[in-house]
């Protein structure tokens, strides 16, 4: 299992590289990212076992099971994003404790995020590496925002954009 995980965080990596160099104009234009997307951000897709089940044509349950589990675990690290400031829960936490009452917490990330915050979870694969879902996006301020979830296909060597599933924008 160590070689699958070792091989998962290879091409996640490879992957989300990909992504955060293609989409810098749209949702990575931000100097900060989301260390671990807290599930009340994810606002896109509530049951992303069903949805990848069905858009991947995972037939392993077990596959699917330790996608899920890594899904879940993920978190990003300094080598992925090293020219943006990692917001962790913790700093959220502190946003919210410090702001003023009855204001948004957004008057206390605006003077660290000028731009709001990015994000991006882990891509989900199906069982031989070759499709991916990905879901990622901006928060820009209180009522302003973005994102996708999309599939991506490896073909001809590299990873390539095959459709949107869903997008939001706020």
């Amino acid at each position: 299992m160590e070689v699958v995980n070792q091989y998962d965080t290879s091409k996640s990596k490879e992957l989300i590289r990909l992504i955060l160099a293609k989409e810098e104009k749209d949702y990575f234009n931000t100097n900060c990212i989301v260390e671990k997307v807290i599930p009340m951000y994810v606002l896109a897709n509530s049951n992303v076992a069903r949805d990848v089940t069905e858009k991947l044509s995972i037939k392993d349950n077990i596959h699917l099971n330790e996608q899920m589990k890594l899904y879940k675990q993920f978190k990003l690290t300094p080598d992925l994003v090293p020219d943006k400031s990692i917001l962790t829960q913790q700093h959220f936490l502190e946003f919210e404790k410090k702001k003023p009452f009855g204001k948004s917490s957004w008057v206390m990330i605006e003077p660290v995020c000028e731009d709001g915050y990015s994000y991006i979870l882990k891509p989900i694969f199906n069982e031989d590496y070759t499709i991916a879902y990905v879901q990622f996006g901006n928060f820009c301020g209180s009522y302003c925002g973005g994102g996708e979830i999309q599939v991506y296909e490896y073909r001809n060597g590299g990873w390539h954009k095959a459709r949107t599933i869903s997008s939001w924008v706020a």
